[in-house]
């Protein structure tokens, strides 16, 4: 699994939550993230990806991803009400995109011991 994410306590979140099931590779950024999948593809099974980072897009990381890997799952987030795009991002990612809305709150992210 690789997490990618700018914020280090939201990739410390979601690396405990899945580490006891998965073996969680980390990224700080969009070219930590493509350098962790090039030395690591075979090992990688999915990615969650934040939409809205430094450097490009969350959508053009899941694009560089998809032209190397195109069944490899995709989970995209963001903490900003208003980023996910409405529309898709190609044709091909058209059929399997969905959006949800779910609520963390600030006070569950800052409780945790990191």
């Amino acid at each position: 699994m690789l997490v990618v994410d700018d914020d280090r306590s939201i990739r410390a979140l979601i690396r405990d939550v899945l580490n006891g099931d998965y073996e969680v590779r980390t990224a700080a950024d969009d070219c930590d993230a493509m350098r962790a999948f090039e030395h690591h593809a075979e090992r990688v099974a999915a990615v969650i990806t934040d939409v809205q980072m430094p450097g490009i897009v969350g959508r053009q990381l899941v694009e560089w991803l998809k032209e190397r890997a195109e069944r490899l799952p995709i989970i995209m987030m963001s903490g900003h009400a208003g980023v996910v795009p409405r529309q898709p991002f190609r044709r091909e990612l058209s059929r399997e995109y969905t959006t949800t809305r779910s609520a963390v709150t600030d006070s569950a992210l800052t409780s945790a011991d990191y």
